[in-house]
């Protein structure tokens, strides 16, 4: 299923943020790529970026013939990884499991976790070589979806709307995959002066957007599937935190994350009870049946909407023709599938990353009761702004001579 093409999509983009009254910069929609921007034709995993996986892990774990190892080379993502362990997931972890199965009982995960950032290198460096048709080849934008995004830019992203991407994508594949798909050029998404990360992906420098990506998190923790959206979860706060940045108000009201599987629901639901998300930031998700999940997918995931905290919608069929009745499901007719489903005021709470010191703690916390703190920290007590300059100062947390920025936490990359 598909977005309908304009103007049915265009009519309704308005009801993706106006559901309160806003002020100045109040509002940031965040977009997942695959399935809900773009689709991909059967063969995925042999395009530029599918194919930058296995190049990355040859290149970076098995460059010594003394370990041994499994022959990756030529082999792709699904040849290798239970569907599970790719569908949904983000590339650091798809990158480490590749990596445990490639290494065998050899498999070291401190020190694989230690060499992600140095693979998301190679990952990019691969599709650097490739044209912006190459990379676009097996890829394209859903229907309907450059009119939506030249909507917003036109009617909203000047008038108090951020936009941006959430999604497991390294950064600078990100940026490079909207730009061959002609979804960049639509303005839709915030543009950069700088940098928001720890480095600058060459070439790409003026393709600079607002998001939250693959190369920005990582737990590392791939025997827990939980992690494939608890990780994505982390990306939106770490996109929530750039746009408070970019404010001069900080007067954002309201997050809604546009995604097309369960992922993309539960990730919004575990930035919820975020333990730094801002106080009185109201999260909100948009879920189309644009991928390979059912609209009843999605909407089983949903649970109860409580106003002004958690506030999902569902676009009809997929289509983005109109909302179900213009308004939210129906919250008696959805359940959680994760905590506590008695209580009819609890909505899905799966369990929260709460990274530091590698801890990751369960929270069946019910929503309306939840603690929302302002305070925004990261690992080891740094503020995702305090990464970024550091980082701008070139001050890396280790040396490497084969990587020159050095190992990094496999927590927050910034």
């Amino acid at each position: 299923m598909t977005f309908a093409p304009s103007p049915t999509v265009e009519g309704n983009i308005e009801n993706l943020f106006l559901w309160s009254k806003c002020s100045a910069f109040n509002t940031l929609i965040t977009f997942d790529v695959d399935g809900t921007l773009v689709t991909s034709s059967p063969g995925w995993e042999k395009d530029a970026h599918g194919r930058s996986f296995v190049h990355a892990v040859d290149s970076v774990l098995l460059e010594s013939k003394s370990v041994p190892s499994k022959n990756i080379k030529g082999k792709s993502i699904p040849d290798l990884l239970e569907g599970p362990e790719f569908h949904g997931s983000t590339d650091g972890l798809i990158l480490l499991r590749l990596a445990r199965k490639a290494l065998g009982s050899s498999y070291n995960a401190q020190y694989a976790a230690s060499r992600v950032h140095c693979m998301m290198d190679k990952m990019y460096n691969f599709v650097s070589n490739f044209s912006d048709d190459e990379v676009a080849t097996g890829i394209t934008p859903l229907p309907g979806v450059i009119q939506a995004l030249e909507t917003l830019a036109r009617d909203y992203v000047d008038n108090g709307v951020a936009c941006g991407l959430v999604t497991g994508n390294v950064e600078g594949i990100a940026r490079r995959k909207m730009n061959a798909l002609n979804i960049y050029e639509t303005g839709a998404l915030t543009s950069l002066s700088q940098p928001q990360g720890q480095r600058e992906w060459d070439g790409t420098e003026h393709l600079r957007f607002l998001g939250g990506f693959g190369s920005d998190y990582c737990s590392g923790d791939i025997d827990n599937l939980e992690r494939n959206f608890l990780d994505r979860g982390e990306q939106i706060a770490i996109c929530v935190d750039r746009c408070l940045e970019l404010s001069t108000t900080n007067d954002l009201q309201r997050v809604i994350h546009v995604g097309d599987a369960p992922a993309d629901i539960l990730a919004a639901k575990s930035y919820v009870n975020h333990p730094n998300k801002p106080e009185g930031l109201c999260v909100s998700v948009v879920g189309v049946a644009t991928g390979s999940y059912s609209i009843d997918d999605i909407q089983s995931l949903c649970g109860e909407t409580i106003e002004g905290v958690w506030e999902p919608k569902v676009l009809e069929q997929g289509q983005g023709a109109r909302y179900v009745n213009e308004k939210a499901i129906e919250p008696q007719s959805q359940r959680a599938i994760i905590g506590d489903t008695a209580k009819p005021n609890l909505a899905v709470t799966p369990a929260v990353s709460h990274p530091v010191d590698g801890v990751t703690e369960p929270a069946t916390t019910n929503l309306e009761k939840a603690p929302l703190r302002k305070e925004t920290t990261w690992p080891q007590g740094k503020t995702a702004k305090a990464w970024d300059e550091r980082a701008k100062r070139n001050e890396p947390e280790a040396t490497d001579s084969r990587c020159p920025r050095g190992p990094r936490s496999n927590k927050y990359y910034g």
